[in-house]
C-alpha cells in the first residue's frame, strides 16, 4: 500500500519520509507523527535515488526526509518494484536492465506474481498473517559473525562514493537528514562514518553521541 500510494499520488499526506535499509523497517512505529516509510531490505543507491526522483514530482515543502546511509551502497535497482509499473509516477526507464522486464513479462504481467513484494502482500493482507515470528540467533553465531558494514565502510573509496551519492541527492531535493542506525559491533565504524560526513559538511544525525 505504501509504495502504491507513493507512485500513484501527487500529494504526500505525511510529516516525514524515511528511506532506509532493513534496519529502518518499522521505525515509524516509534512516533505519533505520520511517516511514509519506504525502507526495504537490501536497498541500494539506485533504488533510493528512484524514490528521491519520485519525491521531486510531489509537493514536499513541508515534509522532512530522512535517509539511512546503508541504503546508499552500490547495488542493482530493486526489480520487484516493477509490480507498480502501471502507476503514473513510476519511472520505467530505471528498470531496463531488469531481466524480467522484457517480453513476455511486460505483456503478461507475470513479474507481479514473481515478486517478493507481491508475495508479501499475499501473506500480510490476503492471508492476514501479520504476526511473523521474530528471528533469533545463537550468541555464538552473533559474536563470531563477520559484519559486512564494518568491512565496507572501513574502505575509504566506499566512503568517498557515499559522499558523492549524498551530494547527488542533495542536488535533487532539500531538507534531507542522514543517519546510520546502530548495528551489532558497529560503534566505531558508525562513529567514523559520522565524523567523515561531518567533515564534508553533510547534515547527519549522530547516534553515537547518544549510545555507547
Amino acid at each position: 500500500k505504501r509504495y502504491y500510494n507513493f507512485f500513484n499520488s501527487l500529494e504526500l499526506n505525511y510529516d516525514f519520509v524515511l528511506i532506509g535499509n532493513s534496519r529502518s523497517v518499522g521505525l515509524e512505529n516509534y512516533t505519533n507523527k505520520k511517516v511514509l516509510n519506504l525502507s526495504y531490505n537490501e536497498l541500494s543507491y539506485k533504488t533510493a535515488n528512484l524514490f528521491v526522483k519520485t519525491l521531486k514530482t510531489k509537493n514536499i515543502k513541508k515534509q522532512k526526509i530522512f535517509i539511512e546511509i546503508t541504503a546508499l551502497q552500490e547495488g542493482p535497482i530493486n526489480c520487484d518494484l516493477m509490480i507498480y509499473d502501471d502507476l503514473q509516477f513510476f519511472d520505467k526507464s530505471k528498470f531496463k536492465n531488469c531481466k524480467n522486464y522484457k517480453f513476455p513479462f511486460n505483456i503478461l504481467n507475470l513479474i507481479k506474481i514473481n515478486s517478493e513484494i507481491f508475495q508479501r502482500i499475499i501473506i500480510e493482507e490476503i492471508l492476514n498473517l501479520k504476526k511473523i515470528p521474530k528471528l533469533t540467533l545463537s550468541k555464538e553465531y552473533c559474536y563470531n559473525a563477520t559484519i559486512p558494514y564494518n568491512k565496507y565502510y572501513n574502505n575509504i573509496k566506499n566512503l568517498i562514493n557515499l559522499e558523492k551519492s549524498i551530494n547527488k541527492i542533495n542536488e535533487e531535493i532539500k531538507n534531507v537528514n542522514y543517519f546510520i542506525s546502530p548495528f551489532f559491533k558497529g560503534y566505531e565504524t558508525s562513529k567514523n562514518i559520522e565524523n567523515f560526513l561531518k567533515s564534508k559538511n553533510i547534515n547527519i544525525i549522530s547516534f553515537t553521541n547518544h549510545i555507547d
